[in-house]
């Protein structure tokens, strides 16, 4: 009797065990069945991201110096000045020309002009005069061909101290270039990275430059791709720029190298990306590039 009871028990577990294993089962097929297709072999499915740099607006900070040599007068700017196209930074003593644009100025004007002017008003009188003489037979020959000569030499006169006004205005507007030159101006919208010469210094246009800015706004990323990658943007594309892969700011190609490096088989790209808060350049950045360039990588 004890033995029958120990045979119906173990049947009892294996028959529990095999329901329990079926349950098992059944559950797995059907999370298979409603689990989502994965992505295919070696397909990633995130876009790639490549780390770049950026640089000034001009590739490189511009470099400011006077084209005469002279001595510093003021300084009108600071690093870290933010300076508008056209305005002065730095300006040389100017005291000695000035004196000579004066005495320029004063001597370009139209005395001359007018008194040659009224000389021939003269000189026609007296050819009309002699004119009516020689008609009368009055004058000789010599003395009306003399009063012509006179009378048109006068207006020859006049023409010539016309042309002296031009010459002289000329020379003005020839002072007023080097007074401009002694002034020191921005070029561009830009901001001062460094300023190299103080008053009362001299400043040679063969030596360092005077003044050095750097214009940030847009800058320019620069990033080197695979060639599998670069063939697939084209001028214009828009991408994606971070600092940190938080925070994304559009940017677009605006460069594509015509030769890329043969022996890394990269090829440099550049972006232009706007930085109205005057981020500065040189900084490590990260470019997200598009979805058709990840099978390509």
């Amino acid at each position: 009797m004890a033995r029958q009871r120990t045979s119906c028990s173990a049947f009892t577990r294996r028959f529990a065990a095999a329901a329990i294993a079926v349950a098992l089962l059944g559950s797995g097929a059907v999370a298979y069945a409603e689990a989502p297709p994965t992505a295919a072999a070696g397909l990633s499915t995130e876009r790639p991201i490549e780390e770049g740099f950026t640089k000034p607006a001009d590739q490189k900070p511009r470099e400011l110096r006077f084209k005469m040599l002279g001595q510093v007068k003021n300084v009108s700017v600071k690093e870290g000045d933010v300076v508008k196209s056209g305005q002065e930074l730095m300006a040389l003593d100017d005291a000695d020309e000035r004196a000579e644009m004066d005495i320029l100025e004063k001597d370009a004007n139209e005395i001359r002009i007018e008194g040659a002017r009224i000389s021939v008003k003269v000189k026609k009188a007296e050819f009309e005069r002699i004119k009516k003489l020689r008609a009368q037979e009055n004058s000789t020959e010599a003395e009306y061909e003399k009063a012509e000569a006179e009378a048109e030499l006068a207006e020859l006169q006049v023409v010539q101290e016309q042309k002296d006004l031009e010459v002289k205005k000329a020379k003005v507007a020839k002072q007023q270039i080097t007074l401009d030159r002694m002034k020191l101006r921005s070029p561009i919208d830009a901001i001062v990275l460094s300023v190299d010469s103080q008053a009362g210094e001299t400043v040679d246009p063969s030596k360092p430059a005077a003044i050095t800015i750097v214009n940030n706004n847009p800058l320019v990323v620069v990033v080197s791709l695979p060639t599998a990658q670069s063939q697939q943007l084209k001028l214009g594309q828009p991408l994606r720029v971070s600092y940190d892969r938080k925070e994304w700011k559009d940017a677009k190609v605006s460069f594509l190298s015509p030769m890329a490096d043969a022996s890394s088989r990269l090829q440099t790209v550049h972006l232009e990306m706007q930085n109205p808060e005057g981020k500065a350049s040189g900084l490590q950045c990260f470019v997200e590039l598009p979805d058709t360039t990840v099978a390509a990588k």
